[in-house]
């Protein structure tokens, strides 16, 4: 899905992956509108492309004032979701958080979408939501899902939110599952 041109909302964009997608997404010609809380996000990683072509508004994407605000300063085009607490190995131990910033942000995000007529999101998910897979490689058919993690369900969960919305309000949806990524900015 080429962007080019448009108005976009990235979610946790001051992140290791979304930090190199809004670089990718200014050189593109976008306005990118880069939303992240700073709690795994750091300012200099976007330092350099923050002023004509990107504005940083430091924030909580599972905050609905905060969405509202947005949605309604900026005539958002599409959304590229990236937030969440990206601990796996903490998810177990504090559910709540990973609930908030991994589902419950989504959830939120697809409401101020219809509530603001913005049709396309694409979404960081993970191969968290396999499991322990028995097939490796694995594919995108592979299943059933049984994530193991509290982080792995809060993607899988979101992963199926969307779905429906895709189904049910003629949302365009992308779903990318990341596995152990690493680069500079890790």
């Amino acid at each position: 899905m080429l962007v080019r041109n448009k108005n976009v909302l990235l979610t946790g964009g001051a992140g290791f992956i979304g930090s190199h997608t809004a670089e990718r997404l200014v050189k593109d010609g976008n306005f990118v509108i880069i939303l992240d809380n700073m709690s795994s996000g750091r300012r200099e990683f976007i330092e350099h492309i923050l002023g004509e072509r990107a504005v940083l508004i430091i924030g909580d994407a599972s905050n609905e004032k905060v969405l509202s605000n947005l949605f309604s300063s900026y005539d958002i085009d599409v959304v590229f979701h990236m937030a969440a607490n990206p601990d796996v190995r903490t998810s177990s131990m504090d559910t709540w958080s990973h609930v908030l910033n991994n589902f419950m942000t989504t959830y939120r995000i697809l409401e101020a979408m219809k509530e603001h007529s913005v049709q396309e999101i694409l979404f960081t998910s993970s191969s968290t939501v396999y499991g322990e897979a028995s097939v490796i490689p694995t594919p995108e058919s592979y299943g059933p899902l049984k994530p193991i993690s509290v982080y792995g369900a809060t993607k899988l969960a979101s992963e199926a939110l969307i779905t429906s919305y895709v189904h049910n309000y003629g949302i365009t949806g992308a779903i990318f599952r990341f596995a152990n990524v690493i680069g500079p900015r890790s």
